[in-house]
């Protein structure tokens, strides 16, 4: 065989390994929104701030309402009557504790000042991640804002020094924003391509890779990268975990509260490419059988006659 033809072998029996990968065994925490008290729930029913409103299928860990203002409601979520399912966490095929099957529900934020946001009762471990731990965090987003500063979408940050933990935002100009702290070091990474206050559902993603780059993804698309470094004076060296709740839709205390849309809200403790993104397209069998077919070809020596 050919230098050639074992360098493109090899690439391929890879690009074939890659899309066989899945993600569900990095997923640490999913909420999907739907309504998981009992039943399937009504578009504009507020979310309680009791109960078990919206549980983290994977371990269990509760998002209530919290506030006083008006509340976050449940509304027509980003994929309508039924959600693709490529994490095989979710063992039912129809969310694991909507005994009723998914509805398409969507959290829904509407008061801009003295309203409610969507906080854990506690430490959420699934949502926290350790030293030099690679991860992912994604979701779907429809806005149509233009708020004078950033507004949070989400926030796990300790509240006191060191203040380690992270926050994803979106900026007055529309576009994603993730904060990384580690007390000693922090970064802003802001992505500057795809805007995402157009009143469209959009698919948004921050990860973080082995060598402790941080990237931003739109859509699946890589908007931007900031190589942050591991082992460097301005690295994020230590760890980010920490023990307070994961807020949702503002910051601790309803700081810089969200207006718009949020949906199926995954966490994993691996850095996940765009393939194996929630709700992804997953490979088909046949696509992987014509990848392999593929391969046989090339490695398969020509006859001499």
């Amino acid at each position: 065989m050919t230098s050639a033809k074992m360098i493109l072998t090899g690439l391929c029996a890879l690009a074939v390994v890659t899309i066989a990968v899945s993600a569900e065994a990095g997923t640490t925490a999913y909420w999907r929104f739907e309504g998981n008290s009992g039943g399937a729930v009504t578009a504009g029913t507020a979310v309680p701030s009791s109960g078990t409103p919206l549980i983290d299928e994977v371990s269990g860990s509760v998002l209530y309402s919290y506030g006083t203002g008006t509340a976050p409601t449940w509304e027509d979520g980003v994929f309508g009557s039924q959600v693709p399912l490529p994490d095989a966490s979710d063992v039912s095929g129809n969310g694991t504790f909507n005994n009723l099957g998914v509805n398409g529900r969507s959290v829904n934020f509407t008061s801009p000042t003295g309203g409610q946001q969507l906080v854990t009762s506690g430490d959420s471990d699934g949502a926290d991640f350790g030293l030099n731990q690679p991860f992912t965090i994604e979701g779907y987003i429809k806005t149509e804002m233009n708020p004078p500063n950033d507004i949070r979408l989400l926030q796990k940050r300790a509240s006191a020094a060191p203040y380690q933990g992270y926050s994803a935002s979106l900026t007055s100009a529309g576009f994603l924003m993730f904060h990384i702290d580690d007390g000693p070091q922090d970064h802003l990474i802001t992505a500057n391509d795809t805007i995402i206050n157009d009143n469209a559902w959009h698919h948004i993603a921050a990860t973080r890779d082995v060598a402790g780059d941080i990237r931003l993804f739109v859509d699946g698309v890589e908007d931007t990268t900031l190589s942050v470094g591991l082992g460097s004076s301005t690295g994020i060296n230590q760890d980010i975990s920490n023990d307070s709740p994961l807020n949702v839709g503002a910051g601790p205390g309803h700081f810089r509260p969200f207006l718009g849309s949020l949906d199926e809200l995954r966490f994993s403790n691996i850095d996940l490419s765009p393939s194996q993104f929630l709700n992804a397209p997953e490979p088909s069998s046949v696509v992987l059988l014509m990848g392999a077919i593929g391969c046989m070809a090339i490695r398969r020596p020509s006859r001499r006659r």
